[in-house]
């Protein structure tokens, strides 16, 4: 069983209890690092939902829920990270081009790079249609070849 505290913006915390009385070590764990937060007592980790969506936990009643409107931001943040990676080899690739006056090359480079801008836009209704965490964790864009 894993201890959970439920903190003042209503983000779950999990506390791994280990050996001893584990409600006094999660108890010493609220007093000492999480004032203000609810104890929750424990739950079966069997039951908890997707870990990627881990800080958009949230206590339904007394089910843990993922928060479908943070998932689906962080899921947008982690496709920009994604995008960011990619559009920095192709900043690289362009300037070369640019610098070499290969003009055809760089337009066919930042036809590339506007894809990889619009991305997020494009990807925000297909986000928002997602009704599970496992339906946002398959969702990956059309990412165009770098």
């Amino acid at each position: 069983m894993i201890g959970m505290l439920r903190q003042l913006d209503g983000s779950i915390v999990t506390v791994a209890c280990g050996k001893g009385n584990a409600l006094e070590i999660l108890q010493r764990v609220q007093r000492e690092s999480f004032p203000g937060a609810t104890n929750l007592g424990f739950h079966d980790p069997a039951t908890f939902p997707s870990h990627r969506f881990r800080d958009c936990w949230r206590l339904d009643g007394q089910a843990i829920q993922v928060d479908m409107a943070l998932a689906r931001a962080q899921r947008l943040a982690e496709i920009r990270a994604a995008r960011n990676v990619r559009f920095a080899a192709l900043d690289a690739e362009w300037m070369r081009a640019i610098g070499q006056k290969r003009t055809a090359e760089a337009d066919a480079i930042e036809a590339k790079r506007q894809v990889l801008r619009d991305i997020p836009q494009a990807c925000a209704p297909l986000l928002d249609a997602c009704a599970t965490a496992d339906e946002l964790i398959a969702l990956e864009p059309n990412w165009p070849e770098v």
